[in-house]
């Protein structure tokens, strides 16, 4: 059985994962509770898989959760509680960027996708992708820029998905579109998409030690697109 995390928004996401399929699935929109909903909710998800198979086997065994970019109180809430649930259990962890989580809703699965997380202070957090052999994403570069910067920097007929309520200003937005790019908007990250990507991200072995969570910034320089 995989748990999945998602705290790095508004949302408050728990899925629990298992056989190529999503078991159960909660999505808490209650700003600021994170903190208060995820032990119960992951109490609630395994007492409620527990009464349905008549049995008291369902043990989490691998745990995902979001390292952002994101709100720095949710992740940190998320990090820690993933630390300390998988730390005593020996249970390892797959962390996995918000950015990754992003390129994988691409259409159509081109070899590069660019993702967009809003950074606040007319500045974005843009990473780009490639796809892989084994059908995943790998990120490739990362920076923050200013977004009216962003029709420089992106090559022309590029696909790019935009994090959950995140607008580009609409000058920015015209002149990506008059280049032949396409927008993406995400509606909400979901604790069952990041799931997807963990159980394979495991299978290939990458995991850490629950001890070496960090969350994901991109403040400083981090790459040249």
């Amino acid at each position: 059985m995989l748990l999945a995390l998602e705290t790095s928004d508004r949302l408050t996401g728990i899925a629990f994962y298992e056989n190529g399929q999503t078991v159960i699935e909660y999505s808490y929109n209650i700003p600021m509770q994170h903190a208060s909903i995820l032990g119960r909710a992951v109490e609630r998800g395994l007492a409620e898989m527990n009464r349905f198979r008549k049995t008291q086997t369902s043990v989490i065994k691998n745990l995902a959760v979001a390292i952002g970019p994101g709100s720095f109180t949710g992740l940190r809430i998320g990090l820690s509680f993933a630390q300390g649930y998988c730390f005593g259990r020996q249970i390892p962890v797959a962390a996995i960027s918000n950015h990754t989580v992003l390129a994988h809703q691409a259409y159509n699965r081109p070899e590069t996708v660019f993702t967009l997380i809003d950074a606040r202070r007319r500045e974005v957090y843009l990473a780009r992708h490639i796809l892989q052999k084994d059908g995943l994403y790998e990120m490739d570069e990362a920076q923050t820029l200013k977004t009216d910067a962003l029709p420089e920097v992106i090559p022309n007929a590029s696909i790019l998905v935009l994090a959950p309520g995140f607008n580009l200003p609409q000058a920015t937005g015209r002149a990506l579109q008059k280049a032949g790019c396409t927008l993406r908007h995400l509606p909400a990250y979901r604790a069952s998409d990041l799931a997807v990507i963990a159980e394979k991200w495991i299978r290939a072995g990458k995991t850490i030690p629950a001890e070496q969570l960090e969350p994901m910034y991109i403040r400083t320089f981090a790459g040249v697109l």
